[in-house]
């Protein structure tokens, strides 16, 4: 059931971080059970998150911004539409990705580089879903702190570890 009372509203998101929290601590205790290495995340909530473009104007562009549950990759409409035309490649994306995510300040150097390659593979193998998901607004692509710590797990095999990886759990959502 539906509800606007704005205390109903706040209890049931204090319920959801909780819950939240129990399933994201049992998550990264197999993760370290597992050897991976994984930083201790941190579910603080800001009412407005910080998005930084990293790329501007009236054409394709994508942001990345950071939540307290994890990454989210945004694609226009336009990015979109040219990935699935074939006018803009896996190479373009993997460096639109890279710059993005360096500009949301969640990685940057080689590591964002071999995750962008990663992830833009990814996006080429989902082209079929990419179109069905699209309703004319882009999609994006919601990555939770545990599927970034498999991601950055993956690294050292390079961006097929990180396409293996992926393939799995990323999915585009209509945006």
């Amino acid at each position: 059931m539906s509800t606007t009372d704005p205390k109903i509203i706040e209890e049931q998101f204090e319920q959801s971080k909780k819950d939240f929290k129990a399933t994201l601590d049992s998550q990264l205790a197999t993760l370290k059970e597992m050897g991976i290495a994984v930083a201790e995340p941190s579910l603080a909530y800001d009412e407005a998150p910080m998005m930084r473009r990293a790329a501007s104007g009236t054409s394709e562009q994508i942001s990345a911004s950071v939540h307290w549950w994890g990454v989210d990759i945004v694609m226009n409409n336009k990015l979109t539409e040219d990935i699935i035309s074939g006018i803009t490649g896996t190479g373009a994306v993997g460096g639109l990705i890279a710059s993005a995510l360096g500009a949301a300040g969640v990685v940057t150097g080689g590591i964002a580089t071999v995750i962008g390659a990663g992830i833009a593979a990814v996006v080429a193998l989902k082209i079929a879903q990419i179109k069905i998901t699209n309703n004319g607004n882009g999609v994006h692509w919601p990555i939770t702190w545990v599927q970034w710590a498999a991601l950055l797990a993956a690294v050292p095999g390079g961006p097929a570890a990180i396409l293996a990886a992926g393939a799995l759990f990323l999915h585009p959502v209509r945006n």
